[in-house]
């Protein structure tokens, strides 16, 4: 089957699928998740342009992850800490 055509058949589910989890999913998380879609789907894009030499090479890749996981880590990281505040010792 030509690669169209099998698109153009997973094209109907996807979108009755998304309708269905479009009401329960608040739009907040529906906005991130897009944006993470859009960020790897960049990456596979521009990982698919390397010559092939470079797509094989794992130091090639390694950086590539820590380059990507070192901003992220900086933005989400100290929003996930429990901050635990300790009442005053009382002074007696």
């Amino acid at each position: 089957m030509p690669p169209l055509r099998r698109l153009a058949n997973r094209i109907p589910p996807g979108s009755l699928l998304g309708g269905r989890l479009a009401g329960p999913v608040p739009a907040e998380l529906l906005r991130k998740a897009f944006g993470w879609f859009v960020v790897l789907m960049g990456a596979s894009v521009l990982a698919q342009q390397l010559p092939a030499e470079l797509r094989a090479n794992p130091l090639l890749w390694a950086a590539a992850v820590v380059a990507a996981a070192t901003p992220v880590t900086v933005l989400i990281w100290p929003g996930r800490r429990a901050r635990v505040t300790r009442p005053a010792a009382p002074r007696g």
